[in-house]
């Protein structure tokens, strides 16, 4: 459970300017600031990259179109928002970073709700966008009949695993830069 507390507190102490802030269990500082930054980054991502999959529908943008909407909306959004909230966008960079002790434990479940409203807002928005003039269910993870749910599970590990191996090898050690 997120035990926070709102409190007003001294965010900057040089300039002695006051912020409202979260304080975690662990002590730890959650701006405001980071909360919006990780659902607004989120939001765009899911918006630009099932948006694109919804465009491909109907104007043929192709895979790689598609794959170049995810990734540009991805780096736009690490150069917006990084600085601010450190741009996991995503619920199992958070809970990975926490794990490895590169995140503060106390932090992550406001930065997962962040994540998952922004998204599921995304997904939400662009219902409405399209309602009635593009099946939205493309935009859903599925698979076909020979699919059991233990393969599923299994391939959604294995990329998740390959998406957290590239982020912890590009942006938590410090040879990679």
């Amino acid at each position: 459970a997120c035990s926070t507390l709102l409190r007003i507190v001294n965010v900057n102490r040089k300039s002695n300017l006051s912020s409202a802030a979260l304080i975690s269990s662990s002590g730890t500082c959650l701006c405001h600031a980071q909360i919006i930054a990780e659902l607004l980054g989120t939001f765009i991502i899911i918006f630009m990259g099932c948006g694109s999959v919804v465009i491909d529908r109907r104007f043929w943008l192709t895979s790689v179109g598609i794959a170049m909407t995810w990734g540009l909306a991805i780096m736009v959004m690490i150069y917006t928002f990084g600085h601010v909230s450190g741009g996991h966008f995503n619920p199992a960079v958070t809970i990975a970073f926490a794990a490895s002790r590169k995140f503060p434990r106390g932090q992550v479940p406001a930065f997962v709700a962040s994540q998952l409203v922004g998204s599921t807002l995304a997904v939400g928005t662009l219902t409405v966008i399209f309602h009635q003039r593009v099946d939205i269910r493309c935009t859903t993870t599925q698979y076909v009949s020979p699919t059991t749910h233990l393969g599923a599970l299994a391939s959604e590990f294995i990329s998740s695993f390959i998406l957290m191996l590239t982020i912890c090898g590009v942006a938590t050690d410090s040879r990679a830069v």
